[in-house]
C-alpha cells in the first residue's frame, strides 16, 4: 500500500533518521467522490523517522513532517501533540488536523482544512511509549512534565538539523488536552536553551493549546456550575459539589508544594479525591455522557470516539512498513501504563509556567470549545484570570468580543498581547475536528500573529 523511500538501519542514540513518505501518490489515487475537489500540481514533501533520544538507553520516537500544501517558502513551521497522558498525536494527525481523511478502505483523501494548508507541521509521538515510540529499557520511562521538554527539545535540535531550511522559520506549539501541561513547559525548556545556547536558535513564536488540562483547581471548580447550566445536575448537586471544592483545592494545593518523598502519593490523592466528588458525580446522572462534547451520549467505550479504522490503518502491515515500525510493535491510541507512570502529574498546577512564558513575550493562545466538559471553557478561562504575570491587570480588565468567521458568529474571543482566550461555539473537545474551518482560521491567525477576526476585522483563511 505505502512504500518507504529508505531502509531503516539501527538508530544510534541522539541520531534522527527519516525518509521521504510515499503518501501523496496514495491519496491522489484514490478518485472516487469522497475526494473530489483537490489539484495538488506539485506534491509537497512528506516524511517519517525516528529519534532516537539523547541521553536514554534506548527511546526512540516517532514522528511524520508534512511540508505545507502550496509549497509557501515563509510558511511557519508547527509542532502538534495529543494529550492523555500517553495519547498519539496521529490521532490528531488523521482525526483533527493533518493533510488526510482514512477511508473504509484504507485508502487516503485530502483533508480540506488540515493544518498543513499555511503550515510546514510535525506530528510527534510523546513521551516514549506512546503510539509507535518505544524503548526496549525501562530506566527510560519518562515521569514527569520536564522530562517531556527535554526530550522534545532535543528532538527539535535534531530535526532542525536534518531540516536547515527550517531553522529560519518561525517556530509555533500546539496541541490539546493534556498538551496543557507538555506545551508550557516544552515552551519554557526552549526559552532557557536558547538564553543559554549560541546555535541553533529555536525560534519560538508562540503556544497554541486547545482545551488543554493546565490548572485542575480551577478546572474542578468549573464542574458543578458548568453542569448545572447545561441542564446536567440539579441545583442541590450543584451545591453538593461545590461543598466539596474547597478539600479539593486544598489537596491539590499539598500537590503543588513538591514535598519529598510524597509527593506522587498527595498529588494521586489529590486526583482521586477530586474526581470522585466534582466530576464522578455528573457521570454517575449521565453514565453515556460524553464528557468530551455533552451533545452526544453514546459513551459506551473508553475514550468516548470509535477509531476502529484509525487502528486498523496504522497496524496495516504496509503502513507499519512505511513508517520504519518494528513488527512486534502495535499501534495503540493511548498507553494505560504511561498513564499510570505520568497519573500523579494530572493533579500539578502549570499556570505558573504559562505566566513565565508570557513574560518572556511568547504569544499563548487558549482555545476551547463550549461543548466540551472534562476542560471547559468556564475552568480554562478562571484560570487565565488567576494567573500572575505582568499583565494581568490589563487581562482582568479585557472585554469579550464576538469571534467572526466565514462571516458568522463563531463564539467570544478575550486578547491583550501575548494572551488570547478563545471560547469556540459548537464544538467540543477536538475542535479540529468538530470545527475545522473555525480551527483553520484560528490557529492561521495566530501563527501570522495577528488579533483574532471579530466583527471589526478581516478574516485571514488561508485557502
Amino acid at each position: 500500500m505505502l512504500v518507504a523511500l529508505l531502509v531503516i538501519g539501527v538508530h544510534s542514540k541522539g541520531d534522527l533518521v527519516e525518509w521521504e513518505l510515499n503518501l501523496f501518490q496514495r491519496a491522489n489515487a484514490n478518485k472516487n467522490a469522497q475526494c473530489e475537489g483537490f489539484e495538488i500540481l506539485e506534491p509537497p514533501g512528506h516524511y517519517a523517522g525516528y529519534y532516537t533520544i539523547d541521553g536514554t538507553e534506548d527511546g526512540h520516537l516517532s514522528y511524520m513532517y508534512f511540508e505545507n500544501r502550496y509549497k509557501d517558502p515563509d510558511a511557519p513551521l508547527l509542532f502538534w501533540t495529543n494529550g492523555g497522558p500517553g495519547c498519539s498525536s496521529f490521532f490528531g494527525l488523521f482525526m483533527e488536523n493533518g493533510p488526510y481523511d482514512i477511508q473504509e478502505d484504507l485508502t487516503l483523501c485530502w483533508k480540506e482544512h488540515g493544518w498543513d494548508v499555511g503550515h510546514d507541521i510535525v506530528f510527534v509521538e510523546q513521551p516514549i511509549g506512546v503510539g509507535f515510540s518505544y524503548s526496549s529499557d525501562i530506566a527510560d520511562k519518562v515521569l514527569t512534565d520536564e522530562r517531556v521538554g527535554h526530550d522534545i527539545l532535543e528532538f527539535f535540535y535534531a530535526f532542525l538539523e536534518q531540516h536547515p531550511e527550517l531553522v529560519e522559520k518561525d517556530l509555533y506549539l500546539s496541541g490539546e488536552s493534556f498538551g496543557g501541561h507538555y506545551l508550557p513547559v516544552i515552551a519554557k525548556a526552549m526559552i532557557i536553551a536558547n538564553a543559554h545556547m549560541g546555535d541553533p536558535q529555536l525560534r519560538l513564536k508562540g503556544v497554541f493549546m486547545i482545551d488543554p488540562w493546565t490548572s485542575p483547581s480551577s478546572i474542578y471548580y468549573s464542574y458543578p456550575e458548568y453542569a448545572y447550566e447545561e441542564g446536567l445536575i440539579s441545583r442541590d448537586t450543584r451545591d453538593q459539589m461545590f461543598s466539596a471544592w474547597g478539600y479539593c483545592d486544598n489537596a491539590l494545593r499539598l500537590c503543588d508544594m513538591k514535598l519529598p518523598y510524597i509527593r506522587t502519593f498527595s498529588c494521586n490523592a489529590a486526583y482521586a479525591f477530586c474526581q470522585s466528588r466534582l466530576f464522578t458525580p455528573v457521570l454517575f446522572l449521565h453514565p453515556f455522557l460524553n464528557y468530551y462534547d455533552i451533545r452526544r451520549r453514546d459513551c459506551y467505550i473508553s475514550g468516548c470516539y470509535d477509531i476502529s479504522l484509525l487502528t486498523r490503518f496504522m497496524n496495516n502491515p504496509d503502513v507499519k512498513e512505511a513508517l520504519g515500525v518494528k513488527e512486534d510493535i502495535d499501534w495503540e491510541n493511548c498507553d494505560d501504563a504511561i498513564r499510570r507512570e505520568l497519573g500523579w502529574d494530572v493533579a500539578t498546577d502549570v499556570k505558573s509556567t504559562v505566566a513565565a512564558v508570557l513574560n518572556q513575550g511568547v504569544n499563548v493562545s487558549i482555545v476551547n470549545g463550549d461543548r466540551d466538559f472534562i476542560c471547559n471553557y468556564k475552568g480554562n478561562e478562571r484560570w487565565t484570570e488567576r494567573m500572575v504575570w505582568d499583565k494581568a491587570d490589563e487581562w482582568a480588565s479585557a472585554e469579550r468580543q464576538t469571534l467572526k468567521v466565514a462571516g458568522n458568529d463563531a463564539g467570544y474571543v478575550r486578547q491583550v498581547t501575548p494572551l488570547s482566550f478563545v471560547k469556540v461555539a459548537n464544538a467540543g473537545h477536538m475542535i479540529p475536528m468538530d470545527q475545522p474551518v473555525v480551527g483553520l482560521e484560528l490557529i492561521t491567525t495566530f501563527t501570522r500573529g495577528k488579533d483574532y477576526p471579530t466583527a471589526a476585522s478581516k478574516p485571514l483563511l488561508v485557502t
